[in-house]
């Protein structure tokens, strides 16, 4: 990403996988995440755990 540039995460673009989680997560649960960036630091982030293949609705495919 070019400085000051824009990064959307989107389903079906880019998003975060989790590996090998601490914990098990469950569809409709959420997960705290700390998302770190060179520059400008770090960025708390409070995401819903989706269940694979989630498109959200009018969407397409």
């Amino acid at each position: 990403m070019p400085a000051h540039g824009t990064f959307t995460f989107s389903p079906g673009g880019y998003h975060i996988m989790i590996e090998s989680p601490a914990r098990p997560l469950r569809e409709g649960g959420s997960v705290d995440l700390v998302l770190s960036f060179a520059g400008v630091g770090e960025i708390d982030v409070h995401a819903p755990v989706m269940p694979v293949g989630y498109h959200p609705p009018g969407q397409a495919r």
